[in-house]
């Protein structure tokens, strides 16, 4: 079940509202081992062998739990961490570990149960899921890699502002009688994202599908007067926004950037570093 994108926090007694937890969505299918499951139906237990015993954090079996693999960086979750996760775990046969700086540890977070002991609750209503799901975790909200995601009643707009403050991804609002609806997206849950915004300089121009634009290449200046690469956005724009953008780039034969980053696939036409665009992002991450 999949939640739509509100425009703007707000409080209802008739919603829960939780943290929107920046990780991997993924069903939790415990029984007489673990089995995790991506929203496109992959395998994800090999790539966290933390989890593969979560069956035993469970008072009763079998059961299927809904929730977020999330990767834990100085007490917040990461996303940038949690994929450099998946992809040490994807290249090595052994479980990831070894000399060096050690992974980040990943955590279950479960915000939803649809089975318990051979009965189907899909259809139930979210507050009687959540109260099975707290009887069938551990007191305390779970222990080791298994968590229960925390939820308020009715106070969406501070929790959003709470979210926002820690710099957290945002949150997530959930009718309290709504069923479950595997693979829906609907209204029953609705997802409310903390953005950040920055001012960025636009360096090139990333061709798309039908003659279109695929990205902007971006970058900012840093205290020496370079033009720093820090990435490119392919979406946001309307035609007249984007018609008023190319029309204002002058173009160049080579990157403007220092140092250069890598050419898209496609190509690019590279720009005189002239034109300034603000772009929304949720995290700011390091790059290689």
């Amino acid at each position: 079940m999949l939640a739509r994108r509100a425009e703007r926090p707000f409080s209802s007694p008739s919603h829960r509202f939780e943290v929107k937890w920046d990780g991997y969505r993924c069903l939790a299918f415990l029984d007489g081992g673990t089995f995790l499951q991506s929203r496109r139906g992959h395998d994800l237990t090999p790539l966290f062998p933390e989890l593969a015993r979560l069956h035993g954090l469970v008072r009763r079996r079998p059961a299927v739990l809904d929730g977020e693999i999330v990767a834990v960086v100085g007490g917040r979750p990461s996303f940038a961490a949690l994929q450099r996760r998946a992809g040490l775990a994807a290249s090595r046969p052994e479980p990831v570990g070894g000399p060096g700086t050690p992974p980040a540890p990943a955590v279950f977070i479960a915000f939803d149960l649809l089975g318990e002991a051979g009965e189907v609750l899909a259809a139930r209503p979210l507050d009687e899921r959540l109260e099975r799901l707290e009887g069938l975790v551990p007191a305390g909200g779970g222990e080791g890699p298994l968590l229960l995601s925390v939820g308020v009643t009715g106070a969406g707009e501070e929790l959003f502002a709470a979210a926002r403050r820690q710099g957290l991804e945002g949150i997530v609002a959930k009718r309290r009688d709504s069923p479950y609806l595997p693979g829906s997206r609907t209204s029953w849950w609705q997802k409310i994202k903390s953005e950040q915004t920055a001012e960025a300089v636009i360096g090139g121009v990333a061709p798309g599908g039908h003659g279109g634009v695929g990205a902007l290449i971006l970058g900012m200046f840093d205290r020496g007067g370079r033009l720093v690469y820090v990435g490119h956005v392919g979406t946001g724009f309307d035609h007249r926004e984007l018609g008023d953008i190319l029309a204002r780039l002058r173009a160049r034969p080579d990157p403007p950037f220092s140092p250069p980053p890598p050419a898209p696939s496609g190509g690019v036409v590279w720009a005189e570093p002239e034109v300034v665009c603000e772009v929304a992002f949720l995290e700011w991450t390091a790059g290689d």
